[in-house]
């Protein structure tokens, strides 16, 4: 299949353009007689701006970059195109069908309702698909939908004209939509085809398997294209192509973001022949600053800063179970600690003894001592762990006692560091001292000064594949997988307050919680460029990239119907860049 096939005026027109330019040494840029956005509706395509929409299913848009298959990139040569746009910009586990209704109702989950893949408990009724939209709008539009799934037609194409669904044939699905673009004279012609997400579920996604399906499709996509082009009218009208995945192959990993979610990577273009090649570019979510406030916790004999918890018997561990402690911290005071030991996070009852625990630094490390299991210190010389150094880190502990076997388990930045294990069955980490931020007892600490921010306490013990997954988070919500077993939660945000919140309640007693600020203390504000920490995205990054609730918007503002704000649609349009040749 060929993309931009010129008829032979043009081919024509365009040689006699070139010799007239070497024949008068021609050296000047020849001037852009298009516009620069969409044309306006002139009377001679008032009538005639259509719209061709195919949507693959189990196709991303990192696989398409890989295998760039030859007819969906000949596309891109007069097209918008992305690889790297989005189904959406959520973080529970994306069904088809949610996939589905992201693209043909325009509207995101929150509204649609669509959360699973037989349709219980949605809101399809009040938030229909785009066809059932247009045909309310403007009835004389003739529309046609023929589809691979028996339920993308049932629940996203029953308005349109002409409509066929296929029990899961692709070729069938492609063959009618062939013979219709040949024949009839829709104004909408919607195709989903399905076999790379049906092979892939089937086969998996690393194989010949999937990889023919693919082709298949493409050679589908090829089909459907060429019989667009032989229409006898087809240079008289106006047509917008656009293809899309609905969704990508299956996450196995947990993302760290919904652009690192290969289930919801999808690929867009928005194909017209006289459109120029725009390639739209995933954003670097790397290179978001951590940005916040902490109180500047010092540890100068008669001069320090702490925060203490109100309630002095919450947070005991009891003697069986598991716990995780996490925290991000910042050292102000860069190089080695020394002889001393200045703690970080503690609960107990004296310094460095008696029942409890304590989180410290130590020379250029850290490490976890308590009442229930050897010190586990973090490895130190040219190899070993340094937190001195000026930088965020996130430092993870996860205590487990069964039955008097009690183990220790350090993280540093989501890595593991070392383990220690205690079998006194007579040990108790329990006691009736308050949690504390910063420095505890009355010995000397030295000139140490330390940022503390995003302080959690899990009544769980992590795996190491949890703290390589959560550690790195600067915020934690209920989106997070152990959000119900956080009982403790300071993200240290109150700039200016002398109390850190306890955000989530989810203690039985939750009356102490909070943690009061002594001494004379000071917020520092900071915003950092790290690299690792995982910060939140803003909404305005994912709009950087097509999503899947854009397509609506785009076919609307092609074909000009007035997108109307009772239809609440949350997408957004995109505009392409034109070429200089007219085909």
């Amino acid at each position: 299949m060929k993309s931009n096939r010129l008829n032979k005026g043009v081919c024509l027109t365009v040689i006699l353009w070139a010799v007239y330019c070497l024949i008068n040494s021609c050296n000047k840029t020849v001037q852009n007689l298009l516009p620069s956005q969409y044309p306006n509706d002139s009377a001679a395509y008032s009538d005639k701006r259509k719209v061709l929409y195919i949507t693959i299913d189990g196709l991303s848009g990192d696989m398409l970059q890989t295998l760039q298959p030859k007819n969906l990139i000949a596309l891109t040569h007069n097209a918008l195109f992305c690889y790297n746009g989005l189904s959406d910009n959520g973080s529970t586990t994306l069904s088809l069908a949610t996939a589905w209704a992201n693209q043909m109702t325009g509207v995101s989950v929150a509204k649609h309702q669509v959360t699973n893949d037989d349709f219980t408990g949605d809101s399809l009724s009040k938030f229909p698909s785009f066809i059932d939209l247009l045909k309310s709008a403007r009835p004389q539009t003739r529309t046609t939908a023929f589809s691979s799934s028996d339920e993308f037609l049932q629940h996203f194409g029953k308005s349109a004209d002409v409509k066929a669904s296929f029990s899961g044939n692709d070729s069938l699905a492609a063959a009618a939509a062939e013979k219709s673009l040949k024949q009839d004279s829709s104004d909408l012609v919607v195709v989903q085809l399905h076999a790379p997400d049906s092979v892939g579920n089937v086969y998996g996604y690393n194989n010949s398997l999937y990889t023919d399906a693919i082709m298949r499709t493409d050679n589908y996509v090829g089909g459907i294209v060429s019989a667009l082009q032989s229409r006898p009218d087809y240079l008289n009208e106006n047509w917008l192509v656009i293809i899309t995945s609905s969704i990508g192959t299956p996450q196995i990993k947990l993302a760290s973001n919904p652009f690192t979610d290969s289930s919801r990577n999808i690929f867009a273009i928005f194909y017209n022949a006289r459109f120029s090649s725009s390639f739209l570019a995933k954003p670097d979510v790397t290179q978001l600053p951590y940005t916040g406030a902490s109180p500047y916790y010092t540890y100068t004999s008669g001069n320090f800063v702490n925060a203490t918890l109100g309630n002095s018997y919450a947070y005991n561990f009891g003697s069986n179970g598991g716990h995780t402690i996490q925290f991000l911290m910042k050292s102000k005071a860069t190089g080695s600690t020394g002889g001393y030991r200045p703690s970080m996070i503690s609960k107990r009852t004296s310094d460095f003894s008696g029942n409890g625990w304590d989180i410290y630094m130590t020379g250029t490390g850290w490490g976890f001592t308590s009442s229930v299991a050897p010190d586990a210190i973090t490895p130190s010389g040219n190899n070993g762990i340094n937190i001195e150094d000026g930088l965020w880190h996130a430092l993870t502990a996860v205590v487990t006692m069964n039955n008097g076997i009690n183990t220790v388990k350090i993280y540093t930045d989501g890595v593991f560091n070392i383990s220690t294990q205690g079998t006194n069955a007579t040990s108790i980490i329990d006691n009736n001292m308050p949690l504390k931020i910063g420095r505890y007892g009355t010995s000397s600490y030295g000139t140490s000064k330390l940022l503390v921010t995003n302080l959690q306490i899990y009544d769980t013990a992590f795996s190491d594949e949890d703290v390589a997954n959560y550690a790195l988070v600067t915020s934690i919500d209920n989106t997070n997988p152990y959000y119900n077993n956080l009982i403790g939660y300071w993200p240290s945000d109150e700039q200016g307050s002398d109390t850190l919140t306890e955000r989530t309640h989810h203690l039985v007693d939750s009356t102490g919680l909070d943690f009061t600020l002594s001494g004379p203390w000071a917020w520092q504000q900071f915003s950092d460029l790290t690299g690792y920490l995982r910060v939140p995205i803003t909404p305005t990054l994912y709009k950087l990239v097509p999503e899947g609730n854009d397509v609506a918007f785009q076919i609307f503002q092609w074909i000009g119907i007035p997108v109307q704000t009772n239809w609440e649609l949350d997408g957004t349009g995109w505009a392409p860049s034109y070429s200089s040749v007219l085909p």
